[in-house]
């Protein structure tokens, strides 16, 4: 099977205007994994290549739909990392989870708040960080703000 064929028949290809999301592996970030020459190879850049050639040195392959397993080669643009960041901001998804949000945190709103509570009433934050099962440089930013300072 040839590499156009073999590629394509693990898109489901819709209209010019919609996404063809990609239906075959993913890497960690959601982006489409194509074996091509005994390696993998972002499903995006693939598309790209297929219909318009070569990437150049030091441009990437962006989505003006920002979803990461489309490879429809009309939303699809070239960009350095620069211009891709800069399109992240201006659609607002540069977006950082704060808080309970943030898929490293260890405590709840309402345990930061009793944690502060403890603070001022002069409980040390080493045994604080024991009986939340947690480290003293984390009650440590806590208490300075360094951490959990939304709230």
């Amino acid at each position: 099977m040839k590499l156009e064929e073999r590629f394509w028949s693990k898109v489901e290809i819709g209209t010019i205007d919609s996404c063809w999301n990609w239906n075959a592996g993913l890497n960690s970030e959601g982006y489409g994994w194509f074996w091509k020459e005994k390696r993998p190879h972002i499903a995006s850049r693939v598309s790209w290549e297929l219909k318009f050639g070569p990437v150049p040195e030091n441009m990437i392959v962006c989505h003006t739909c920002d979803n990461t397993k489309c490879v429809n080669p009309s939303h699809l643009w070239l960009g350095t990392d620069q211009d891709n960041t800069d399109d992240k901001i201006k659609k607002g998804r540069n977006v950082t989870f704060k808080g309970e949000q943030h898929g490293m945190a260890k405590l709840s709103e309402k345990q930061v708040l009793e944690i502060r509570k403890e603070l001022e009433t002069g409980k040390s934050g080493n045994k604080i960080s024991k009986e939340y099962n947690v480290t003293r440089n984390l009650i440590y930013s806590i208490k300075h703000r360094r951490l959990w300072k939304h709230i």
